[in-house]
């Protein structure tokens, strides 16, 4: 298989973001020759984690169902009607490097038909029940909204949050929801301080000074930490493995140190035992 030539502008750019975010260390020579690269202890920890991460059913099909949504989203300029089977060949299509299934594009699509953010034709193949699905204005709010698909339909459906904000002083949440607060230490799972913990990612993320797609990462996985702090049964072992990577984003994030330690001591208090 022939392989493709890679731009050096492109390469540069991969190894510039991955140096700036302490993931490798980069040792140019004068004389124009290639690069050596070394890998740095916060780089092992961030692969090890993602092959976790690759491995969990969970937060694989929720990586689909969000991210089949935003590309449908970014197709409806080009045609209403999308096919299914058009999104393995786009970018989306890959979780951490390792490409979706396709029972998992179906699985995430068929979510999104069920709860009426995507609307399908109808038009099916054996052991289909569709091929083709086009954005609906639920599907299409969702996306501009910024929240992950379950956040939206949690909010939806609950028609609003009351926010406990726990172990906080001189902390104002900026929201028009409900809020109470009650200050103290619990040294397990906090799950009102995860609500904050979320609240406070979304509000002040942008204020960290990371890269986009590192802004967008940490957003999505707090709020996948606060669906799986939520849920009936919540998964220890996801809730860590999530919480290690919004842990290394926030100790990486040093451009403003304020907000870092705000944030930082967030995580502490809502994740407790599982911080560590």
């Amino acid at each position: 298989m022939a392989t493709e030539q890679v731009p050096v502008e492109v390469l540069d750019a991969v190894l510039n973001d991955l140096e700036g975010r302490r993931l490798i260390e980069v040792s140019r020579d004068f004389d124009d020759g290639p690069p050596a690269i070394r890998v740095t202890a916060a780089g092992l920890d961030q692969a090890r984690a993602h092959v976790e991460a690759r491995l969990d059913a969970a937060e694989r099909i929720g990586f689909a169902e969000n991210s089949f949504l935003r590309w449908v989203f970014s197709q409806r300029g080009v045609s209403k009607f999308v096919e299914v089977s058009a999104f393995s060949a786009s970018p989306g299509s890959f979780f951490l490097g390792d490409a979706l299934t396709v029972s998992e594009i179906m699985e995430a699509a068929t979510y999104l038909v069920d709860r009426e953010l995507l609307g399908d034709t109808g038009a099916a193949l054996t052991g289909l029940r569709f091929t083709t699905v086009w954005l609906t204005a639920d599907g299409r709010d969702c996306v501009l909204s910024g929240k992950t698909v379950r956040k939206y339909l949690d909010d939806k459906n609950s028609g609003g949050t009351t926010w406990h904000i726990t172990g906080s002083h001189n902390f104002v949440a900026g929201s028009q929801q409900s809020v109470t607060q009650a200050n103290g230490a619990n040294a397990g799972l906090d799950a009102d301080g995860i609500r904050t913990l979320v609240e406070l990612i979304r509000r002040n993320a942008d204020l960290l000074g990371l890269p986009e797609s590192d802004r967008e990462d940490l957003v999505q996985d707090a709020e996948i930490l606060e669906e799986t702090a939520g849920s009936a049964d919540p998964n220890e072992g996801r809730m860590r493995s999530v919480g290690r990577r919004i842990q290394k984003t926030l100790s990486a994030a040093s451009s403003n140190p304020a907000v870092q330690q705000m944030l930082i001591s967030a995580f502490n208090q809502g994740m407790g035992a599982l911080a560590g």
